[in-house]
């Protein structure tokens, strides 16, 4: 069985043809561990600026995984002769999954307060008793008992 005849008959052809600031795309990405292929993972990409000097080309991009719990922005500078697949999207769809990163992101950045309070509280406590260091005492002993038979 050929996976690309398969996929390439049941999907709609769309080629971009001309990026500008602001567009929106999606992209694969082809990972790897350790030397290992992996399953690629889907970027959605805004791109933030197209440089072009008359010779060479660059596009310069923000992109975000397709995954909902870890907002992890890059930035990606794609060059003349670069091989790179991008496949269209919709702004409401990168809207959509932006939305859902920066509330994840938000979710994040409570969770951390939280944790940054606690952090504050030991700290406050332990600054306490140092603080009190001069009025701190020996406790009061005894000398040993020891059982004679």
């Amino acid at each position: 069985m050929q996976t690309s005849t398969l996929i390439q008959a049941s999907a709609d052809v769309v080629r971009i043809v001309s990026l500008k600031t602001g567009d929106v795309y999606k992209r694969l990405n082809d990972r790897t561990n350790y030397g290992t292929a992996v399953e690629p993972t889907l970027r959605f990409g805004v791109v933030t600026d197209v440089l072009n000097n008359g010779t060479d080309a660059a596009i310069t991009a923000i992109e975000f995984d397709a995954t909902y719990n870890d907002a992890k922005p890059e930035v990606k500078v794609f060059r003349t002769g670069t091989d790179v697949a991008l496949f269209a999207a919709k702004p409401d769809e990168v809207i959509a999954h932006l939305d859902q990163v920066t509330a994840s992101a938000r979710r994040a950045v409570e969770e951390a307060n939280k944790e940054l309070g606690k952090k504050r509280a030991v700290l406050e406590l332990a600054q306490r008793a140092f603080d009190q260091r001069a009025e701190l005492t020996a406790a009061q002993t005894a000398p040993a008992i020891t059982a004679s038979a």
